[in-house]
């Protein structure tokens, strides 16, 4: 009987210190829950507070370029002046005058407030066109104007409109313009034709899209854009095309300039 008492008792103590242990242990267990619940807290506000102040200094950086795009710029460009905006400036951000009113330099300025730069005016208002546009009307350039202005491209740092302007083979052209062709629309319905020298050149026969085209400036622009008509004139009569003027509705003129062998 005293055995069975002894382990009894002996029993009660294991539960006793199992009961003071796990009292423990849940008491360490709890109060890692708690630490735990304020650390995460504690990120979950320093995120929400960061994330405030990205919000924050993204609207500063929006309102800094609203009013910087809003402001207008005032040029002297070789003696010719121009009034335009920062966005429009900066719209290729690898060039030279992205790099001039990036806000890194002091520019200095005359009496009315105009940056000077001391290059082409007359070419410099093609500059600008093509950066507010993104694109440049080569039919409009006036003949002898496209080499001199690859060159004022080259020195804006503006690859794709010194691409845009051709290679440099064109420039081997002779100066002044020689009527040697004319494209003719004989009206809706009937192919265009590129007439050369006694030897017509259909072209619908070649493009068939061309058949029965209304005769609309964008359709010429469209084989220049394409290189359509400069190869054929170029792999034809080794000619190349300068400009083509509307003299009617039914009659293109094109313009073409031999190349220098």
């Amino acid at each position: 009987m005293d055995d069975i008492l002894a382990a009894a008792a002996k029993l009660q103590e294991q539960y006793k210190h199992l009961q003071e242990r796990n009292s423990r242990l849940t008491a360490a267990l709890e109060d890692k829950s708690k630490k735990l619940q304020a650390l995460h807290q504690s990120v979950e506000q320093r995120g929400k507070d960061l994330a405030a102040l990205e919000l924050q200094a993204h609207h500063k950086f929006a309102e800094e370029l609203r009013l910087r795009a809003g402001s207008r710029v005032k040029l002297d460009v070789g003696g010719v002046h121009f009034t335009t905006s920062l966005t429009t400036l900066m719209t290729e951000p690898d060039s030279m005058l992205a790099a001039m009113f990036s806000g890194r330099h002091e520019l200095e300025k005359d009496d009315d407030g105009r940056v000077f730069i001391d290059r082409d005016g007359e070419l410099f208002n093609y500059v600008l066109q093509y950066l507010r546009e993104g694109e440049l009307d080569l039919f409009q350039l006036p003949s002898g104007v496209k080499q001199r202005l690859k060159r004022e491209a080259a020195f804006y740092c503006l690859p794709k409109l010194e691409e845009k302007l051709g290679s440099d083979a064109e420039a081997k052209a002779l100066p002044g313009s020689v009527h040697l062709a004319v494209l003719v629309y004989y009206g809706p319905g009937v192919e265009p034709r590129f007439i050369t020298q006694g030897d017509p050149l259909h072209l619908a026969d070649r493009f068939p899209k061309l058949q029965g085209s209304y005769p609309d400036q964008s359709v010429v622009r469209e084989l220049w854009r394409t290189r359509v008509l400069p190869v054929i004139l170029e792999s034809y009569h080794n000619y190349h095309l300068i400009s083509v003027e509307k003299e009617s509705p039914y009659y293109w003129e094109v313009h073409l300039n031999r190349i220098v062998p």
